[in-house]
């Protein structure tokens, strides 16, 4: 039977959307780094679950964590390596990990989104083409006419391909899609449309962005939020008695 490894991780040590766009990405970068090290490390030692106990890297953003509040019983293993931030420079990375076989049971530690989060990241790492079963359009004109023919509530993500935040949530968007897909029409477009698609509706802007329309076209929600996103799919499974 093939093990589940699954990273559990304080909300301070992912805080991707506190900080510039150019620190987003390369946080995002960082934490997939460090994930494909929990994996690999979890393998080697027969372990289930890792949580990130440190970490701290060589760019001139020093970015670093060090976790005093997580009171978890497990063997703590360090080690280097190095990651490519989004502008292709790499730089050295120091880490921490606390190894147990047991679910963490903390509430210093986010298990649901950042669980999800991470599922995201290790399906990103796959070389094969992702399935899709969102539908993509290429101007807000054609969203517009799906929108107007689709009759029934629909979920439109805006994205950026070099955005990492946007990478690391596609394969994600992909899966909620394919578990959704007879409650709603998903979408998909550039984000440079964002300003004419949302236009008054918010005043947060980020990447990835979420619009949710009712069923007569009118947008209700828009998200910026990655992790208020992946609970808004959340909910909306549950809603629906969906695993």
């Amino acid at each position: 039977m093939k093990k589940i490894f699954t990273l559990f991780i304080s909300l301070a040590a992912l805080n991707l959307f506190a900080m510039s766009p150019h620190k987003n990405a390369q946080l995002a970068m960082l934490n997939q780094k460090l994930t494909r090290e929990g994996v690999a490390v979890c393998k080697e030692h027969g372990y289930r679950y890792f949580i990130i106990k440190s970490y701290q890297e060589s760019s001139k953003n020093r970015l670093s964590f060090e976790s005093d509040t997580m009171e978890l019983n497990g063997d703590l293993i360090s080690g280097q390596t190095t990651y490519s931030t989004h502008l292709g420079k790499e730089h050295d990375l120091s880490y921490s990990f606390i190894l147990t076989n047991k679910k963490p049971e903390s509430e210093h530690v986010d298990a649901r989104s950042i669980n999800i989060l991470i599922e995201g990241y290790k399906e990103s790492y796959q070389k094969e083409p992702l399935p899709s079963f969102s539908i993509e359009v290429s101007s807000p004109k054609e969203l517009k006419k799906k929108i107007a023919n689709i009759h029934r509530p629909a979920i439109l993500l805006l994205y950026k391909e070099k955005c990492a935040p946007c990478a690391a949530f596609a394969p994600l968007y992909e899966k909620y899609a394919h578990e959704l897909g007879e409650k709603f029409a998903f979408l998909k477009l550039d984000a440079k449309y964002t300003k004419e698609v949302i236009k008054k509706k918010s005043k947060k802007s980020g990447r990835p962005t979420l619009v949710f329309y009712n069923k007569k076209g009118k947008i209700k929600t828009v998200i910026t939020d990655l992790k208020e996103i992946v609970g808004f799919f959340e909910d909306w499974k549950e809603e629906f008695h969906i695993k």
